[in-house]
């Protein structure tokens, strides 16, 4: 026995497993850079629905950002399709919200809320699970200050929201930092 005493193994799901393996390679693989702002006093923390939202339409004013960095070149996508993480008990997936940039906060909330259930019975589907150009997480947890969203490959950029604080990391390759801080600004403007 060591002197951390006796171990028990728990044998991780499939799902975590695969979620592990992703955010290890996107933290091998990717050059990031990270920038933060904090909304003005007084606005409140933002619903995902609001924030996907507000990201959507940000994205239709700086395109790059719904891109994919690929062997010295950017394919920027002409549909903006927005991943939001739902977290489970034993995984972490991500429901896409295909043309976000199309939908008003209240479609987008009820989408959200209908693909969040599926994920959390099990019932989603591989498509709809498929097809994110950028990608939000959002936890609004009493006196977290800061959260940063791991990229997930092939993204030019993830969103991450707490509270009144959103971090925004991007692919050094894909975006230089006036171009991040301009989407950046076009989301929190969004939301204010």
């Amino acid at each position: 026995m060591s002197a951390r005493g006796e171990a028990q193994v728990v044998e991780l799901p499939a799902s975590r497993q695969a979620h592990a393996r992703r955010v290890a390679e996107a933290r091998a693989t990717i050059p990031d850079f990270e920038l933060t702002f904090t909304l003005e006093a007084g606005s409140g923390a933002p619903s995902l629905a609001r924030v996907i939202h507000a990201a959507a339409h940000a994205l239709r004013e700086q395109p790059r950002a719904n891109s994919s960095y690929r062997d010295g070149r950017l394919e920027v996508y002409p549909r903006v399709n927005v991943g939001f993480a739902v977290f489970g008990a034993e995984t972490a997936v991500q429901p896409t919200v295909v043309d976000a940039d199309t939908k008003s906060v209240e479609e987008i909330e009820t989408e959200v809320r209908a693909l969040r259930a599926r994920a959390e019975d099990g019932s989603i589907t591989a498509p709809e699970l498929a097809g994110a150009t950028f990608s939000v997480t959002a936890l609004d947890v009493p006196g977290l200050a800061r959260l940063a969203a791991v990229l997930q490959p092939p993204h030019a950029a993830a969103l991450a929201s707490t509270g009144s604080t959103l971090t925004l990391s991007c692919d050094a390759r894909a975006l230089l930092p006036p171009e991040a801080a301009a989407l950046l600004s076009a989301i929190r403007a969004g939301l204010e």
